[in-house]
């Protein structure tokens, strides 16, 4: 049984904002991703613009880059994201100083009930589940973070709570 108080019922207000937002993201995402590496200071911009607030000092990404929700990702000093990455859903996602990303990931956030009659029914709250994730300069791999048991206690994923 779920807790229905930890998910957005879909065809209701709030659901309505967060799709709205999803159109925005993407669409940000998009021009993000039609810039070259060799314009630093526009995908910079454009990335500020997709999470709306500034990132840390030597910020450096590798366009093609995709987020269909983007307010939810916080950015330390000295990240490199590489090219292809993907970050979804919209609960937080805090990426620390000198972290460095690998070509292709992506830290996913988003969840559903996995009961196939409620899976279209409800998606997770953005407050379900605060993860600090992946440290890839301490040589980890990428993980999902909404699996709490399995990473707690690990330096490169840790609860906020």
């Amino acid at each position: 049984m779920i807790d229905e108080s930890r998910w957005i019922a879909t065809r209701t207000p709030e659901f309505r904002t967060l799709h709205d937002r999803i159109k925005v993201a993407t669409q940000l995402s998009a021009k993000l991703s039609a810039l070259c590496y060799d314009e630093p200071e526009s995908i910079q911009e454009a990335f500020e613009e997709l999470i709306g607030k500034p990132v840390g000092e030597r910020f450096n990404l590798v366009p093609p880059f995709y987020s269909d929700y983007g307010l939810n990702v916080t950015v330390g000093q000295a990240v490199f994201i590489g090219y292809e990455c993907a970050f979804t859903g919209h609960a937080a996602i805090n990426i620390a100083d000198g972290v460095m990303i690998a070509h292709r990931v992506n830290l996913v956030t988003a969840g559903h009930p996995v009961e196939p009659d409620k899976r279209k029914a409800y998606h997770r709250r953005a407050d379900h589940h605060r993860h600090k994730c992946v440290d890839r300069s301490r040589g980890h791999d990428p993980v999902r973070c909404d699996d709490r048991r399995r990473l707690r206690g690990r330096r490169w994923c840790s609860g906020d709570a």
